[in-house]
């Protein structure tokens, strides 16, 4: 009995479902596991995620590990004609750190080529991920983030925007209340869609 309620609560709280991602492969549904990705170091006392398939010979292996306080999509993938061979490397890695045990349930993710050994950065998702065990992050950001494909603003409520003490003009942040782009005129806050 024991054993079919702690299989239960496993599949319920240990899977999460991910979104977003413009490798279609990373897609999925992953379930919690103890396995870490063999070519990889994670770090201790985080939950891992994997899903697994296989296509004729190969062998594909996926995992959400974090890396260095940042959560990885990687891939570990190998075929057993010939000879055999391997293939791992990271698809996304999350552009936020991270100390929680478990992935953030969205995020902005570095996407790379998953060309190994030489994984070029091609863009970036906004990856989703849904489950019982993600993190909600907070729906603010107070950082501003530059990548090599744009700067993402900070992200505040109109409560937030309007408790500042002395804007400067020209301040530009994202309004998440209204869902627009805020600049300070020096004088008042202006809605630009």
């Amino acid at each position: 009995m024991l054993l079919i309620l702690s299989t239960c609560f496993t599949h319920l709280f240990g899977q999460l479902t991910v979104s977003g991602a413009s490798h279609g492969s990373v897609n999925s549904n992953y379930t919690l596991t103890t396995s870490s990705p063999p070519h990889y170091i994670v770090d201790a006392g985080t939950n891992k995620y994997r899903y697994s398939y296989q296509q004729q010979d190969f062998h594909h292996f996926f995992y959400i590990v974090r890396i260095n306080n940042k959560w990885t999509l990687l891939t570990d993938s190998y075929y057993t004609d010939f000879g055999g061979g391997v293939w791992y490397y990271a698809l996304n890695i999350d552009q936020n750190t991270s100390t929680d045990i478990d992935p953030p349930c969205t995020g902005i993710f570095d996407s790379y080529s998953g060309v190994y050994p030489n994984s070029q950065l091609i863009g970036v998702d906004n990856i989703i991920m849904t489950g019982a065990t993600c993190i909600v992050q907070p729906v603010t950001s107070m950082a501003s983030i530059i990548s090599p494909f744009g700067i993402s603003l900070p992200q505040m409520t109109t409560t937030q925007i309007n408790a500042q003490a002395n804007p400067t003009a020209g301040t530009v942040v994202w309004n998440s209340t209204l869902a627009c782009l805020y600049v300070f005129n020096g004088t008042t806050w202006v809605c630009n869609n």
